[in-house]
């Protein structure tokens, strides 16, 4: 089945005084059959017996499958306002509000899905999701030499100054380890990039100083191993 995306919107605009306008508007957006590559040769609990790789067809390692039947959502709003001001000035403002989920963000490549038999446990935010942003533009037609007929007027005037500030939250964050069996790899389906167990007490969303993004904000050892053979309880994009 070919992929394919349905866009939907529902707006209302009013026009206050001062030449204020207000706007406010739904968005919403699906995709259909998109398209993810999944390594279907392994199984959860392959190197329990004795560390070594089997799958399901010994004759091959990786065997990627292409399909079309990964799914995303985004539901989301916007607060438009704009004003013309005197002398050439404008002035307009957005806040949006959405969220996009998503099961597959690879659009190269094998997906890193972390269980083969159960891609529902990928199904998150959205590594590109931003939850809110705030924009605001202005812009002031200069009416120096605007007016002048002369190679002075042609040559200085009509130009615009604008300016535009753009303030949002940022993306998500999942959380994996790349080590190799059985250090990682705790499902032991001979794939690593696991996620471990949540942790057991709700680590500080924010607050964080800038040294400490430098030096490691998140101690590894605040989320617990997964029982080898299992799949970690950490959600995608957490």
């Amino acid at each position: 089945t070919e992929p394919y995306v349905q866009n939907w919107s529902l707006g209302i605009q009013h026009q206050l005084r001062w030449g204020l306008v207000v706007e406010a508007t739904y968005l919403g957006s699906a995709g259909h059959h998109l398209l993810n590559t999944l390594d279907v040769n392994r199984f959860n609990g392959d190197l329990l017996n004795g560390a070594k790789f089997h799958g399901y067809n010994q004759s091959f390692a990786a065997m990627p499958l292409a399909e079309t039947n990964s799914n995303s959502i985004f539901n989301g709003g916007t607060i438009q306002i704009r004003r013309p001001f005197g002398r050439g000035f404008s002035l307009q403002s957005a806040f949006t509000y959405g969220r996009v989920i998503d099961d597959n963000d690879a659009f190269g490549g094998i997906t890193a899905y972390v269980d083969a038999n159960n891609r529902k446990l990928n199904r998150g935010l959205a590594s590109f999701d931003v939850p809110r942003r705030l924009t605001m533009a202005g812009t002031w037609a200069m009416p120096f030499f605007r007016d002048q007929k002369r190679p002075s007027g042609r040559l200085l005037g009509g130009w615009q100054l604008a300016g535009t500030g753009i303030f949002d939250d940022g993306t998500p964050l999942t959380v994996t380890s790349s080590a190799a069996y059985p250090n990682g790899d705790w499902n032991a389906d001979g794939t690593n990039n696991d996620r471990p167990n949540a942790p057991l007490t709700a680590l500080p969303a924010g607050g964080y100083a800038r040294s400490t993004f430098l030096t490691g904000f998140l101690a590894a050892s605040a989320f617990p191993r997964p029982t080898l053979g299992t799949v970690g309880t950490l959600g995608r994009s957490t």
